[in-house]
């Protein structure tokens, strides 16, 4: 049995990582995707994924967008329920397709899940409280759930970067959340772009000039 004010002392640690509201908790996910995608994880340290594993803890089991029947961050024994390495990598994997698929406004699936309605007796109210159980759900099911409802709410500002990336010619790609009119997803790529069309503009009117 852990000390009593582990769960305490995790969230002080990484809810303000992780965020309250749907913006906040939107813009943790697209840093944590690209972070991920530039190699799979492959040069994260263990404790790198630990953080992500705790993060990703706080994420599906704090907050209004649960998956049904999912009974929070702690399991039975006192111990913080925390995905596998193994599972969080499989979680990010569905977090970067998820993504790929909202910027391209295509469907998007959340996972199989099998719902069953159950009569609990809670002992607090000494009532009976009817909730939705969803049976065998994985960790990659309440992330899934819980990253399509912020996505419902606002992924209609999600994006990908259109810069060029300098030397290599390629787009960045980067993941990010569109504020107002801005098409980058960093002053550096909206200079360089700003940059990079100012000179092909001024190389096409000198090609012109007798």
């Amino acid at each position: 049995m852990r000390h009593p004010d582990l769960l305490d002392r995790t969230l002080a640690k990484y809810m303000p990582r992780v965020g309250i509201t749907t913006k906040d908790r939107l813009a943790w996910v697209t840093r944590t995707v690209n972070a991920y995608r530039q190699d799979q994880g492959e040069s994260w340290s263990p404790g790198d994924w630990e953080n992500a594993r705790l993060e990703l803890a706080v994420f599906t089991g704090i907050g209004k967008n649960l998956l049904p029947g999912h009974r929070g961050i702690m399991s039975g024994d006192g111990e913080i329920s925390r995905p596998s390495q193994g599972e969080a990598k499989v979680i990010l994997e569905s977090f970067q397709r998820m993504f790929e698929d909202a910027v391209q406004h295509r469907p998007i699936t959340l996972g199989p899940y099998q719902i069953s309605h159950e009569m609990t007796w809670d002992t607090r109210t000494d009532r009976y409280h009817r909730w939705e159980e969803i049976e065998r759900a994985t960790w990659e099911d309440r992330a899934c759930y819980a990253l399509g409802q912020l996505l419902k709410e606002d992924g209609h500002r999600l994006r990908q970067c259109p810069a060029k990336l300098p030397h290599s010619g390629k787009a960045c790609r980067k993941f990010f959340l569109k504020a107002k009119r801005g098409k980058y997803c960093s002053r550096p790529c909206a200079s360089r772009e700003m940059t990079r069309k100012f000179r092909e503009k001024k190389g096409g009117s000198r090609h012109g000039t007798k």
